[in-house]
């Protein structure tokens, strides 16, 4: 269920977790996030590095 909630209704997510006390909803999302907050953060210590 909570993977067709989140196909369907991807930009009310947050406000459904949220209203039905459903965190578990969001822990693909916030995988994602920290994912690319990684990347991201390999990249920047790689500039520094150089510097």
């Amino acid at each position: 269920m909570s993977h067709s909630i989140s196909r369907y209704f991807p930009e009310m997510l947050e406000e459904l977790a949220e209203y039905y006390d459903l965190a578990y909803l969001l822990n693909d999302v916030y995988t994602e996030k920290l994912t690319e907050l990684k990347k991201l953060n390999r990249k920047l210590n790689e500039q520094l590095a150089e510097i």
